[in-house]
């Protein structure tokens, strides 16, 4: 056997015991192939599962902010209906303070408050009331002047919010009647009732003249609406003098 074959023969014997070990050669270089393959693959699914892990926890992330934006616009909500209440609550005690001190004035003037807030002013007869009434200034005014001769000293009630007079007796309201505020409101109902004369300056005035020869002193109305109705007897014998943008009178005319 010659050197060369014996050469040959012990390259092909180092190739097949080393198998895919050696990298450098020809075989070894066909079997690195596929484990090139499998470490691109092996390298792969790690990087796969935690992108997936990522996104999840992103998904939870974004879950937990809206939760917390949830809470904390509910949280605001709450707070937002605390301070709304506290402003209610101060809005009622406010009221509650001008209603107290309103009827303390109306004791002074010689009234007493009713449920609504008005002051009410009861006369009956001639021996109450006697120095007049003077409804407090800017609050609703109610005066009952019940009896003969009730209220003989005349009604001042010009510079009150709102006016509801009532003149029920023989006679009654003898003195002069002042009206203002957005309404008045006057009632004479018996013989000769009223007679001392009513002006008013009310937004929105109506005179009931229903007992005979009620109203015989001139009935003056001025501002928006005047309403003036004469049912009794020789009721309003003094005549109107309605000087409001509006006029309904069943009385005769007379401005002086």
């Amino acid at each position: 056997m010659s050197l060369r074959a014996l050469g040959a023969g012990a390259w092909l014997s180092l190739a097949a015991c080393s198998g895919s070990s050696d990298t450098s050669g020809l075989f070894g270089g066909a079997s690195g192939g596929p484990g090139a393959r499998g470490g691109a693959a092996g390298a792969g699914a790690p990087s796969s599962a935690g992108a997936a892990q990522g996104g999840e926890g992103g998904a939870a992330g974004q879950a937990g902010a809206a939760q917390g934006g949830a809470v904390g616009g509910d949280a605001g909500q709450a707070g937002a209906a605390g301070v709304a209440q506290s402003g209610a609550g101060g809005a009622a005690g406010g009221s509650a303070g001008q209603s107290a001190d309103g009827c303390a004035v109306c004791e002074k003037a010689g009234g007493s408050c009713d449920k609504e807030g008005a002051c009410v002013f009861s006369c009956n007869g001639p021996v109450q009331c006697t120095s007049g009434v003077h409804c407090p200034p800017g609050l609703p005014c109610r005066v009952d002047c019940v009896g003969p001769g009730a209220c003989a000293s005349g009604i001042d009630c010009a510079s009150a919010s709102r006016c509801d007079l009532t003149c029920a007796g023989t006679n009654a309201c003898a003195g002069a009647i002042a009206c203002g505020g957005s309404t008045c409101v006057v009632e004479c109902r018996e013989a000769s009732a009223c007679p001392g004369g009513i002006t008013s300056t009310a937004d929105d005035t109506e005179v009931r003249c229903d007992g005979p020869s009620a109203c015989l002193g001139n009935t003056k109305c001025g501002s928006a609406k005047c309403k003036v109705e004469c049912k009794g007897p020789a009721a309003c014998l003094g005549g109107v003098c309605c000087k409001a943008q509006s006029c309904d009178l069943k009385a005769p005319k007379a401005c002086n």
